[in-house]
């Protein structure tokens, strides 16, 4: 290995494990509006831009999470200039629940929203 000047990455293994080097195939993505990147551990991130309505929407994410949601976030996206608090709530694996409301109010608000998931 050294006459042909290769390092120590020339004795690794391809895969996703310890001391293995993973290949482009373990970095899925979609870089959409509503996209995700997944990477070599297992780990998803996912983002999307959403109308919620008067009572919320349910949104499909690109792809589902494996076994769980560590969290998810979102802000509303409009120009609107009355003040609106977004919820996402899980609602499995595949799907987020998000509403907006209007501050100083039970109302839900018509709103559009960009949120962020993240999960295994």
């Amino acid at each position: 290995l050294k006459n042909l000047g290769l390092g120590e990455a020339a004795k690794r293994d391809v895969g996703t494990e310890a001391n293995q080097l993973p290949d482009m195939n373990s970095f899925g993505r979609s870089l959409a509006n509503n996209g995700y990147q997944k990477l070599p551990g297992g780990l998803i991130i996912q983002w999307g831009y959403t109308a919620t309505g008067p009572t919320g929407n349910t949104v499909t994410l690109p792809v589902a999470f494996n076994s769980w949601i560590a969290g998810c976030a979102g802000n509303e996206a409009g120009d609107d200039t009355s003040i609106k608090v977004v919820a996402i709530i899980p609602k499995s694996l595949s799907t987020l629940k998000i509403s907006g409301r209007i501050v100083g109010g039970n109302t839900l608000a018509n709103t559009v929203v960009r949120w962020i998931a993240i999960g295994y």
